[in-house]
This record gives structure tokens, C-alpha cells and sequence, in this order.
């Protein structure tokens, strides 16, 4: 309930500037160093209600997987898991909470 009431406005602009920022570093440093598990952890935290809030968090995650080195096959596998795992959560979540104790 908390997300089908919070203001989006915020959170577009807060998204467009991430990623202008994520273009310019790319810009300044072409060859970035590797996030650590930490910071995907950190991504990961955030694509949850950033998925929930926005539709897609998909260009907030590309950077991260592109900066780890993931090439080819290997990034499209690795966001295409990362988007499964995201949905299925998403759908259970909201089928739970759609859901009454006397039935769906």
C-alpha cells in the first residue's frame, strides 16, 4: 500500500540523474574498477523498490554488471536471471497481498 502512494515525481528525477551521472563516469573513466560484492548487494537492495516504484530498473542495474566485466552472453544471462528472480519475487509478493485469509 505504501508504494501505490508514494509521490513518483522524486524518484524519476532521482533515477534520470543517476543516470546521467553513470554516463559522465563512463565518460571520464572508461575502464572503471570492479564493484565489490558489497556494492551489488547495495544494487540489489535498491532494484527491489526501485522495480516496484518504476517498472524497470534494468539501466540502474547495466552499469554495475558492465563495470564487473560481464561480456556478451554472460551479461545477457546474468540480467535475464536478475530480472527472472525479480519478477518471481514481485508476482509473489503482490499475489500475497491480494490475497485475503477467505481466499484470493
Amino acid at each position: 500500500m505504501l508504494l501505490a502512494h508514494v509521490p513518483l515525481a522524486p524518484f524519476k528525477r532521482l533515477l534520470g540523474t543517476f543516470l546521467t551521472a553513470v554516463v559522465i563516469r563512463r565518460r571520464r573513466s572508461p575502464h572503471p574498477q570492479p564493484p565489490s560484492d558489497a556494492a551489488f548487494t547495495a544494487v540489489g537492495a535498491a532494484s527491489g523498490p526501485g522495480s516496484a516504484l518504476l517498472g524497470s530498473v534494468g539501466p540502474m542495474t547495466a552499469p554495475f554488471f558492465l563495470a564487473k566485466g560481464l561480456t556478451h552472453g554472460a551479461y545477457i544471462g546474468t540480467e535475464a536471471a536478475r530480472a527472472l528472480t525479480l519478477h518471481l519475487a514481485k508476482t509473489t509478493a503482490y499475489g500475497a497481498a491480494t490475497c485475503s485469509p477467505r481466499g484470493c
